[in-house]
């Protein structure tokens, strides 16, 4: 089979998004498929790698760190004509996205999309706080992920949590709920090399007795850093061997790092910055109990990462986490933060219950591999493919929605 995947976040972009699109080209690829990558240029690459094909593009206006690229470009669409691709398959909304669904319905191509990201939960970044524009944009939110559904040949969801979603947005497009999977080889913890992690330790100043309180992911304002750090004050002041250790950026590092330093706890945060994937299982190895208060996750991979590398979660109660973390059996969940430092303290000093949540949690997470994702989307494609030798042709095409949205 000849897919086409259209994304604007790709490497080296470190994100769920980005993540997910180059594990499912490899796993794809290991099944015997021709994987080809529509994506926008970076100045950060430093290799080309194999079918992927970059769209000139620009920093994005309200979030400098992503690009989008050109949503018509003349010698893309020649390529991708040339390659005589089977199914097209897209991972965003926009101008990527726009290009393969356009080249979708140009040559006929069945179209598959998968709707990674839950956009009524980032309305702050475009509506920059100003009341006035909350409720229009998430209005607006609604109407192109309508829009764009609909105009699919099946949509992929990641948990029912994000189903629930687009069902109350009325997409009619068949819906089909496929957890993205992870290389869990690459985060075990057999597989990380020991003086690495020895290394990383000495870099960022965690000694051999200390315990680690772990955060990977974007520092924005939608992951609720701030509420953690209501108690965790307290907390650390009654365990001196305690630090919280962030790995990533975003546009809210600057205002936690006040927060950090207006509690008087710079000396016990560490602000790793972003980092690179195939280095990423090091810094779960830094970690004793990895924890998250975002409520916005549409699947929540990095829990699943630090659960394949054999560190307890301890994460807000979220949908998304239903399959995945049975509370006080594969991971600990909390509704308020006030709950936080009791469940820290087992934790981190219940050395018996931290291992039978590492030793569940291993067992679940043997479902979210990369190659039985892979399999399951493949599946996804066979059956789209199916109608199109049924003569089925699509329910909805791009005029059709708009038109009913106007």
């Amino acid at each position: 089979m000849n897919v086409g995947l259209f994304t604007d976040p790709y490497y080296p972009i470190v994100d769920g998004v980005s993540n997910s699109v180059g594990m499912l080209k490899a796993a794809l690829e290991g099944l015997g498929h021709e994987v080809h990558v529509f994506t926008t240029t970076n100045p950060l690459v430093d290799h080309e790698e194999m079918n992927v094909h970059r769209s000139v593009s620009m920093p994005f206006l309200l979030l400098p760190s992503r690009r989008v690229g050109m949503p018509y470009n003349p010698k893309a669409v020649h390529l991708v004509r040339q390659l005589k691709l089977d199914v097209v398959h897209t991972h965003t909304e926009f101008t990527m996205g726009t290009f393969g669904m356009a080249m979708a319905k140009n040559l006929r191509k069945p179209l598959v999309h998968t709707y990674h990201t839950l956009y009524e939960d980032y309305s702050h970044y475009w509506t920059k706080g100003i009341k006035y524009f909350e409720k229009p944009s998430r209005k607006a939110v609604r109407a192109l992920s309508r829009t764009y559904c609909n105009a699919c040949d099946r949509v992929i969801v990641p948990t029912g949590k994000t189903r629930d979603l687009l069902n109350r947005y009325e997409v009619q497009t068949p819906i089909v709920t496929i957890p993205t999977g992870l290389p869990l080889e690459r985060f075990k913890r057999e597989n990380i090399d020991a003086g690495e992690v020895a290394r990383l330790r000495s870099q960022y100043g965690i000694g051999s007795d200390d315990k680690v309180i772990l955060f990977i992911g974007r520092i924005a304002k939608e992951k609720q850093l701030e509420d953690l750090f209501e108690v965790m004050p307290e907390f650390m002041m009654a365990h001196e061997n305690v630090k919280f250790l962030l790995v990533g950026d975003g546009p809210w590092r600057s205002i936690i790092e006040e927060v950090v330093a207006a509690k008087d706890m710079t000396h016990r945060v560490v602000f790793a910055g972003e980092q690179p994937y195939a280095s990423i299982g090091g810094f779960y190895q830094l970690g004793d109990v990895f924890i998250n208060a975002s409520q916005t996750e549409t699947q929540g991979l990095t829990y699943l990462e630090a659960m394949a590398a054999g560190v307890p979660v301890l994460a807000r109660e979220d949908k998304c986490l239903e399959g995945v973390i049975e509370s006080g059996v594969s991971g600990v969940t909390f509704m308020t933060v006030q709950e936080v430092s009791g469940h820290l303290e087992k934790l981190l000093f219940d050395d018996d219950w931290r291992g039978l949540i590492r030793a569940n949690a291993g067992e679940v997470v043997r479902a979210f591999s990369a190659h039985a994702f892979a399999q399951k989307v493949e599946a996804v494609y066979q059956d789209v493919l199916s109608d199109v030798r049924d003569g089925k042709i699509r329910k909805s095409v791009v005029e059709d929605e708009i038109e009913k949205e106007v």
